[in-house]
């Protein structure tokens, strides 16, 4: 790290921290992390009062760590702990093209319908619906979970195939307690088939279960979502956004899994694993 240092004094000369950091920002969305890394370096030597360029500079530094290690291990036993933190990192950033490689290999060493939905997300980020149709219709009958019938649902209402969707959709049920990661997922589903109430009715639920702390995100992305788009304009979406938490606060979203949470790459939890 001292070498990096170094190698950061060209950036510093005639520089300001605001515009070094505004130039890491670039560069990480580029996804070139050492390079930006670099600038973070900079701003936090031209201020070390600032908070979020500190908070930066560490988590891309871990994160370029975390590259060095796989590269140089890759076949550690720690391999895929390794491999999650480091996706989780590029989820958190919407480095999807990043995240790609590592989730296809996480799901080839173990085929698990946690793996399938994240590779199916990861895909779908990039606007590649087939690929995540593919990869969800993988799993077999005794594999498949609400969640990954419901991000199939999805993924095939992407592709225009709505009829094969609702089909998915009918036979999905989220009655009995359920992680918001799922309901959120379902609440994606209807959306996509055109269901507006039970899809708003899911996102109310599916907001009452999410921490305080992690709503704000969860809306933000809602905002956003593709799946969304049909009823963005509509009241009762509104009315869904407006849902406050109904569960205490916690550092995860309670659910039985990292992969099918809205959260994850945003959690401690996740990136733990």
């Amino acid at each position: 790290m001292a070498m990096l240092w170094l190698s950061a004094a060209s950036v510093w000369a005639g520089s300001d921290a605001g515009t070094a950091f505004s130039e890491g920002e670039k560069l990480l969305a580029g996804g070139d992390l050492r390079a930006a890394l670099k600038q973070y370096v900079a701003a936090v030597k031209l201020d070390r009062t600032n908070q979020e360029y500190l908070q930066q500079y560490m988590l891309v530094r871990r994160a370029v760590a975390l590259q060095d290690t796989l590269a140089r291990e890759p076949n550690s036993p720690q391999w895929e702990q390794t491999a999650v933190a480091l996706r989780s990192f590029y989820s958190a950033a919407g480095l999807h093209a990043q995240a790609l490689p590592l989730d296809r290999k996480l799901f080839e060493r173990s085929k698990t319908p946690d793996n399938a939905i994240q590779l199916a997300e990861t895909h779908l980020s990039l606007d590649q619906s087939d690929e995540a149709v593919a990869v969800l219709s993988s799993l077999n009958a005794a594999q498949g979970t609400s969640a990954s019938q419901a991000l199939r649902a999805v993924a095939l209402a992407r592709q225009g195939q709505v009829d094969a969707a609702r089909q998915i959709a009918s036979q999905v049920r989220v009655s009995g307690p359920s992680d918001p990661g799922t309901l959120y997922m379902v609440a994606r589903m209807y959306a996509a088939v055109g269901d507006v109430e039970p899809a708003m009715a899911t996102l109310t639920r599916c907001f009452e279960a999410v921490p305080p702390s992690r709503l704000d995100l969860l809306k933000s992305h809602a905002r956003q979502c593709p799946d969304f788009s049909s009823v963005a304009s509509r009241a009762s979406f509104t009315a869904a956004l407006r849902t406050e938490s109904k569960v205490s606060e916690s550092k995860c979203s309670g659910g039985s899994s990292c992969s099918s949470c809205p959260m994850r790459g945003n959690c401690a939890r996740s990136a733990s694993k």
